[in-house]
């Protein structure tokens, strides 16, 4: 009877701990394995430039920043080129901006303000949250239900202290922001999420366009610009709205006036290039786009009521405008080629070159002299191979007070450089290093070293970074100045120019040097 006692008391025990074992499975699950929670982990913004531009197909991998997309007749013998260029070229790059075909992806400025909203699969408002750049990491995360899908919208305007209201929120088929006058960048992702920590990657996309007008002298042109005034881009509208569901954009009034272009101060001695103020434009892509010009001075001649006409207006697109001014030219005495290449020789101890059996120790001259009709618009010299330095002598008047000097670690120390702060053997304001003009090849159409001397003695200098590159401005210094001459421009009297090269080494000047004067523009 004991035993049976027994055996029945064990069997109940059993059925207790089998009960409370069922109870404990039975219960809730551990909500670690069903939330998500989300948190920023980058936010970038986005703009579209190049290919676009062109007026013209430009072969996959080349970046062709010289094409023209019109030529405009600005008074007798003159012309403006006008052309559409990425605005990345001016940029410098880094290792935080990105480059994929024509897309530009870079990260946004500390402080600026953005917001992130989150949608369900049906659509419906779950949670906001406001953000500062840059304090992400001070932000708790968003909780999420796992496993389900979610729509994820950002926005911002670019701005450190504002940002528009949402019109609508509630569900994203009413969601809009509505009247938006500023730099509307936009985010839109729709994902399933898993359990654990998800880390949100923001690319924000600009909406409208963003331009930048350049006003540039031709190289072969001289002069400065001193004067640009009520400057204006049309057509533009004064804000829009952007619909959450399918990223629609409605423009709203028109800005009858046109859109005002600023330009800063240019210095009393006037600037070769005068660059704007970006502009925002809100505007449907359009390819009849125009630009006013009240008053513009270049060359010491003022023109009113200028018009750029037929400008490309790209929605999320960032560029230049380019207004290249140029005079028409022809040439006035026959193309007199400079072309020396000697080697450093050692003779008696002493270094040096040898020309047609004459030693010239280092630190003598070579000289050749073209004697220049007049011409009425001066004379450019255009330098293919250089090693590693130069001056010329016009009638009778030096160029420079000293040789100038593109090379570092002479004697003559380097006293020219780009007038952006770039050095040859030096530092690119651009991004990267320069290297030694000696290493540099041009050709006839692209110069290395440009000279340009205009009608009244003024002289501008300009360099390619690179062989072939582009023309930039180049500027002395280091206590080089350019002296004041006198060039004969018409009658019966000529010119003489000597170009010198002190002897340094292996010495080499490849160039041709042309007398020019104004013509009609075809």
């Amino acid at each position: 009877m004991h035993n049976f006692k027994s055996i029945k008391y064990f069997i109940i025990c059993l059925f207790i701990i089998n009960l409370q074992s069922c109870s404990k499975d039975s219960g809730p699950v551990n909500t670690e394995e069903t939330e998500a929670i989300v948190k920023i982990s980058s936010v970038n913004f986005e703009y579209e430039e190049g290919p676009s531009l062109m007026a013209k197909n430009i072969p996959s991998g080349i970046q062709d920043n010289n094409v023209i997309n019109d030529i405009i007749p600005f008074g007798k013998g003159k012309t403006i080129e006008v052309s559409l260029q990425p605005a990345e070229a001016d940029q410098p790059q880094s290792s935080t901006i990105k480059k994929v075909a024509a897309l530009v992806t870079s990260p946004l400025q500390t402080n600026v303000r953005y917001k992130l909203l989150i949608y369900d699969n049906l659509g419906k408002f779950i949670t906001e949250k406001e953000y500062i750049y840059g304090n992400e990491a001070k932000i708790a995360g968003i909780p999420l239900d796992a496993g389900k899908d979610y729509t994820f919208v950002a926005y911002s305007i670019n701005s450190t202290t504002d940002l528009p209201a949402i019109v609508g929120k509630e569900d994203i088929k009413t969601a809009n922001l509505s009247n938006v006058s500023a730099d509307l960048m936009f985010f839109k992702k729709t994902m399933k999420i898993s359990f654990g920590t998800i880390n949100l990657g923001i690319i924000l996309k600009h909406q409208f366009s963003m331009i930048t007008t350049k006003l540039t002298i031709d190289p072969n042109t001289t002069g400065t610009i001193t004067n640009v005034t009520n400057a204006a881009i049309s057509p533009s509208r004064i804000s829009a709205n952007l619909s959450f569901n399918d990223q629609k954009i409605t423009y709203n009034q028109a800005n009858t006036t046109g859109l005002v272009i600023n330009f800063p101060t240019i210095p009393t001695q006037g600037q070769r290039i005068v660059t704007s103020n970006p502009t925002l434009v809100i505007n449907p892509s359009t390819n009849t786009g125009s630009v006013t010009i009240g008053s513009l001075t270049i060359d010491g001649a003022t023109k009113t009521n200028i018009t750029i006409p037929n400008v490309k207006i790209l929605p999320g697109v960032k560029y230049n405008l380019v207004l290249n001014f140029k005079t028409c030219t022809q040439d006035v005495s026959t193309q007199t080629a400079l072309n020396w290449d000697y080697p450093q020789v050692t003779k008696d101890g002493q270094n040096g070159i040898e020309k047609n059996g004459v030693f010239i120790r280092n630190g003598g001259v070579l000289d050749q002299t073209i004697v220049a009709p007049g011409a009425d618009y001066g004379f450019v010299f255009d330098i293919t191979k250089m090693d590693n330095s130069f001056n010329m002598e016009l009638n009778g008047v030096k160029l420079a007070k000293t040789e100038i000097q593109f090379q570092k670690g002479l004697t003559i120390g380097q006293n020219i450089r780009f007038v952006d702060g770039s050095t040859y053997e030096g530092t690119n304001s651009a991004g990267g290093t320069i290297g030694a003009v000696y290493n540099f090849t041009g050709t006839a159409t692209s110069p290395i070293v440009k000279v340009v001397i205009s009608k009244t003695g003024e002289v501008t200098m300009y360099g390619s970074k690179y062989g072939g590159g582009p023309l930039l401005p180049l500027e002395l210094f280091n206590g080089n100045s350019f002296n004041n001459f006198k060039w004969n421009a018409g009658g019966q009297e000529s010119n003489t120019v000597k170009i010198t090269q002190i002897v340094q080494g292996r010495t080499i000047i490849r160039g041709v040097g042309t007398g020019k004067s104004k013509i009609s523009c075809n």
